[in-house]
């Protein structure tokens, strides 16, 4: 076998040069380009044929490669155990993947550790809850998305962990970075978790009851919070209103009654009534926030402040405007008196709707609650008090008032003159009653050194115009046959009077003698009567006795009885002449 080997070797070493010469001719063709297949090359052997090698394909998918973290997720705004995002807020996620094959990308926020990637290029699924995911975008450029409205975690969880992931939008196969919770989980402020801020829970407000004009109101609050387990409780602020209008940021849209801020279930706010302050019940309505600017659950409680009716006050009482009271005579018109006070009300001056008086002697029994008498008490009604015009206007708390009477002529006289006695020292005043839209009313008194006199009024009226005499011979008198004068006190003061007289005349030819004529207080003859009648100054006081009127009705009268005697040769005729009466004040009578 061998033997055969070597011959054949012998036999083809010519081929074997030529094989070479054409292997190099081939070599040369590659360099030129030249196509030739070694495998094409081969040799007829005679018994076998001999292989010197032979080929394996190979195989292999390459996977589409995960993003990888450039810059690593983060919160925006960074929430913090003093900077929670509030409940139904919006907390942003922002972050930067590049992709090796340049794949755009997805930003996934989720609440676990789970996520499914897209097999069709779109947006990755959580395992749990999906907080938020980005919109497509360009490898090594940052991602954002926003949790638009955060979801309450649960009353006592102030925390919620939060996982990142990248993932590509690969149309088959789909793939996500390696979990991320940013660049220190649970230590950075911008890493997870992100805190969590519940709302206050406002169940109810009271207040304290009605108050007067000026006095504070007490509103309570009951209010509890949730977040106290991890950071303690926050700071509540109660703002408390005039309308069921309030923001957050900038509180009550119109009046703000008050504002007030605790750590405590119960926030207690208080505020003043204004004075003048118009009674009766107003609505309030009460807000409440924490110190995160998040607004209770429960906003807005309501309820109602009563301003309490308060009783008018009267002062500056005036009667006659200080100046004293001097009375007409009887029979003829009464004299006008005016009583005079302000009145306020801290209800305002539009509460005021009216007022009643009495002006009064001093001495009177029950003084400025007397009985009406015309010697002593007037009562003036309602009717007859008015409110001077202009003297209550906007918000104003007082308001003048006017009333009015007239004073009959008896009205007991206080100025003390002429020996009047009983009533030294005393004096007239003025009462003024306030009267409010409640019926609540106030009192008040003239000061006594705003006091009045009434002035003593002396006045007699004599019924009849002629004392006549009657016929009456020279020499002789006129006996039992009296002239008579009947005298009326016509003045608030018992009297008594003095006379005087003018000789009478015959047309200035002749005359008689004032002198001639006698008077008393009794009808008796000539010669007996009491008094000679004076011709040139009065004659002293004659004690006739008239007392004082005490009612309008009343007729005190006393008479005069009167006889003339006739000289012996005066011509015949008739004779005129005048006697005058004159009233002076009696210390008896009263």
């Amino acid at each position: 076998m061998a033997q055969k080997i070597k011959k054949q070797i012998k036999r083809s070493m010519p081929l074997f040069i030529i094989l070479c010469l054409l292997t190099s001719t081939a070599s040369l063709g590659l360099v030129f380009n030249f196509n030739f297949s070694l495998l094409d090359l081969h040799f007829n052997k005679p018994e076998a044929r001999a292989q010197v090698g032979d080929q394996a394909t190979t195989t292999v998918t390459v996977l589409n490669a995960e993003p990888e973290w450039a810059v690593y997720p983060a919160e925006l705004p960074i929430s913090t155990s003093t900077s929670p995002i509030n409940v139904g807020y919006a907390i942003s996620f922002i972050g930067t993947a590049n992709d090796p094959e340049s794949d755009s990308y997805y930003l996934a926020i989720c609440s676990s550790n789970s996520v499914t990637a897209s097999t069709t290029g779109g947006p990755p699924v959580c395992g749990a809850t999906t907080f938020c995911t980005s919109t497509l975008t360009v490898a090594g450029n940052q991602a954002t998305c926003e949790y638009s409205s955060v979801v309450d975690p649960g009353a006592e969880i102030e925390t919620e962990d939060w996982y990142a992931f990248a993932c590509d939008n690969h149309t088959s196969e789909g793939a996500c970075s390696v979990m991320s919770q940013g660049t220190n989980e649970g230590v950075l402020a911008s890493s997870s978790p992100f805190w969590v801020n519940h709302a206050p829970i406002f169940t109810g407000v009271a207040d304290d009851g009605g108050q007067d004009p000026g006095n504070d109101y007490t509103v309570t609050a009951t209010v509890t919070d949730s977040d106290d387990i991890l950071i303690g409780l926050d700071i509540l602020t109660l703002d408390v209103c005039s309308t069921n209008s309030w923001a957050t940021s900038t509180g009550c849209a119109e009046v703000t009654f008050c504002t007030a801020t605790s750590t405590s279930p119960n926030i207690i706010c208080q505020w003043a009534t204004t004075t003048p302050a118009i009674d009766g019940n107003w609505n309030y309505w009460a807000f409440v926030k924490d110190e995160h600017e998040m607004p209770a659950a429960g906003n807005s409680q309501t309820d109602i402040y009563v301003v309490n009716n308060v009783t008018p006050t009267v002062s500056s009482v005036f009667i006659h405007s200080s100046v004293d009271i001097t009375l007409n005579l009887k029979n003829s018109s009464e004299v006008l008196a005016t009583a005079t006070a302000v009145i306020a009300d801290n209800n305002t001056c539009h509460d005021i709707v009216g007022a009643t008086s009495t002006i009064y002697w001093s001495g009177v029994t029950n003084l400025h609650n007397c009985t009406a008498d015309d010697d002593e008490c007037y009562d003036i009604a309602q009717i007859n008090c008015a409110y001077e015009a202009g003297s209550c206007s906007g918000t104003s708390t007082t308001a003048t008032y006017i009333c009015s009477t007239t004073i009959a002529f008896h009205a007991i006289p206080t100025d003390g003159g002429g020996g009047n006695y009983p009533y030294g020292g005393t004096d007239w005043l003025a009462a003024i009653w306030g009267i409010d839209d409640d019926g609540a009313v106030g009192v008040a008194t003239t000061a006594p050194s705003y006091a009045v006199h009434v002035d003593t009024l002396l006045a007699l009226e004599v019924q009849e115009t002629e004392i006549n005499f009657g016929s009456v011979s020279g020499g002789t008198d006129t006996g039992t046959d009296n002239g008579t004068t009947t005298m009326e006190n016509y003045g608030n003061a018992p009297i008594n009077s003095t006379f005087q007289g003018d000789d009478l005349w015959q047309v200035a030819i002749e005359y008689i003698g004032a002198d001639q004529q006698r008077y008393g207080t009794t009808s008796i003859t000539y010669a007996s009567l009491t008094y000679q009648l004076g011709s040139t100054t009065p004659s002293a006081p004659r004690d006739l006795d008239i007392d004082k009127p005490t009612t309008a009705i009343q007729t005190i009268t006393d008479e005069v009885y009167w006889g003339i005697n006739i000289p012996a040769g005066k011509v015949s005729g008739v004779y005129h002449g005048t006697n005058t009466i004159m009233s002076i004040l009696d210390n008896n009578g009263w």
